[in-house]
């Protein structure tokens, strides 16, 4: 309610902050609109589609048609063993969730990562960006370079997210 503005667009950038984003809206003197944006890379990508030039309706448009065609995924690392979605997985291991679906697991970030990326089948003209958690610089600098090679007819780009609960986001466009 301390905003200059009566127009207010909320991004929770996880599925878990919609419904209290939906909550505080409510409670706001505030035009609030929620954008259900459920990760950092969905939340991202819609707001490269606000444009100042543009009314509140039409950019509240923009940004939700924005997160409907992402590919996307997430590898986190199990902090323990389990099974879901008809994936066992080891305490460990590296976790890949892709719409929602984990699809499977793999003891190397690099091998998680890589794996990602060719499930996700990106196009020669794609560009993959990755958002690296907390890690150790060097290790991903490793990580990046192998990646390059891979990959090397898709342009690439990596950006520190410093995620503590996803080791990285992948992201194709």
């Amino acid at each position: 309610d301390h905003c200059k503005t009566n127009d207010v667009i909320v991004l929770p950038n996880d599925k878990n902050a919609i419904m209290a984003s939906d909550l505080a809206a409510q409670e706001s003197s505030k035009n609030v609109s929620i954008i259900n944006t459920k990760s950092i890379p969905e939340g991202l990508a819609s707001m490269m589609s606000y444009n100042n030039e543009l009314d509140i309706n039409a950019n509240i448009s923009n940004l939700e048609n924005y997160t409907i065609d992402m590919n996307f995924g997430s590898i986190s690392l199990a902090s323990r063993t389990g099974i879901m979605d008809s994936i066992k997985y080891k305490e460990g291991e590296y976790i890949v969730v892709i719409k929602g679906k984990i699809l499977f697991a793999e003891t190397s970030l690099m091998e998680a990562v890589s794996k990602t990326i060719s499930h996700m089948v990106p196009d020669s003209d794609s560009l993959i960006t990755l958002y690296w958690g907390e890690h150790n610089k060097e290790k991903i600098n490793e990580i990046e370079s192998k990646l390059i090679e891979q990959f090397n007819s898709i342009d690439m780009e990596f950006q520190y997210g410093g995620q503590s609960n996803i080791e990285a986001w992948v992201v194709i466009e």
